[in-house]
């Protein structure tokens, strides 16, 4: 008999639409893949559930205490506010929520995306098992897009044809990521730069919007998450993808653009154990400054992409690839260990 598992992710209303439930889309085609079946619901007795979110620690408190396993995967989607596991201060620096310790504490098998989150997950006091896995990448969403869903960023955001655009992604509550991007869009005045993100709840976002599109350059433009056919068109055009590491990393969105065949740069400190800590897959830079400098080597094909090798990077954490690992992880909590 194949194993249930839910893939636990509710988040509130108007929450809906950015990494954690990205992710959980993923997770739960990537299982698919591999023949394990999924679930909705605990009210269909799942072998085994995989949370996404502190806001269900209650949930894997309870069971725990009937015995039946629970994985979690933590540090995936820490843009978004409903899936983050760390608490930011004023300054930026994080601290590990009360709810994500008691999460992980109850968890039989943690799933994190680089070196660097399962080193900062130790230093803070997991002891828990940890598996580095690359997060579940559709590689074939960004590549052939239909003809509506090609044009879908063009037509809502009026972009003039051939005019070129930068994708940047994060979260409001951000202050230097956000600076960053305003200072890094005076440097290039000739790109247009489309910064999409979430603050702790859609009235927030949308009062954050208003305020930075009011005071930016006219070529920054702030925007909520957007619909999935939107982000896919805009990420798929664009000129070059913008990761931002001040705060934490950034493992979805990086693997959807190395997906999208799209040129990735860094801006932010460099975090020991990332994938974007060096410049094989993407190139990192700490200073605006810096990065418009490679940004305009690259525009004029001074500087060499590093497209091939990060789309090497999202095949290896392609669904089935990711399944299978998955599949193998789960098999000593669900006994169908080379099923």
């Amino acid at each position: 008999m194949s194993p249930r598992v839910l893939v636990r992710y509710s988040p509130r209303r108007g929450l809906d639409s950015y990494d954690g439930t990205r992710l959980r889309k993923n997770l739960k085609n990537a299982l698919e893949e591999v023949g394990i079946e999924t679930v909705d619901s605990l009210s269909e007795l799942p072998h085994l559930v995989h949370f996404l979110s502190p806001i269900h620690a209650a949930e894997a408190v309870d069971l725990k205490a009937l015995g039946t396993p629970t994985a979690t995967s933590a540090l995936y989607a820490e843009n978004d506010p409903e899936a983050r596991f760390y608490d930011y201060d004023e300054e930026g620096k994080g601290t590990l929520s009360k709810k994500a310790r008691v999460l992980l504490a109850h968890s039989d098998l943690i799933f994190v995306p680089s070196a660097f989150a399962e080193n900062l997950l130790r230093k803070d006091g997991v002891t828990g098992d940890i598996k580095i896995l690359p997060p579940p990448t559709h590689t074939g969403r960004y590549l052939k897009l239909d003809e509506p869903t090609s044009k879908a960023f063009e037509r809502y955001f009026m972009v003039r044809p051939g005019h070129e655009h930068v994708f940047a992604k994060g979260d409001y509550d951000d202050k230097e990521g956000l600076k960053a991007v305003e200072e890094l869009s005076t440097l290039l005045p000739d790109l247009d730069f489309y910064f999409f993100g979430l603050a702790g709840n859609p009235r927030k976002t949308a009062d954050r919007k208003h305020k930075l599109n009011a005071k930016t350059p006219n070529n920054l433009r702030f925007c909520d998450s957007g619909s999935d056919d939107l982000y896919r068109s805009g990420l798929s055009s664009a000129a070059f993808y913008l990761s931002l590491s001040y705060r934490h990393s950034d493992p979805i969105g990086t693997y959807e653009a190395f997906a999208a065949r799209i040129q990735v740069f860094r801006l932010g400190p460099s975090l020991p154990g990332d994938p974007l800590e060096r410049d094989e897959v993407a190139y990192g830079c700490l200073t605006p400054e810096e990065l418009a400098l490679k940004a305009t080597l690259y525009r004029q094909g001074a500087l060499k992409p590093t497209i091939i090798s990060a789309a090497g990077k999202a095949a290896e954490a392609s669904l089935p690839r990711l399944g299978e690992a998955l599949k193998e992880a789960y098999g000593p909590l669900l006994s169908i260990k080379g099923e």
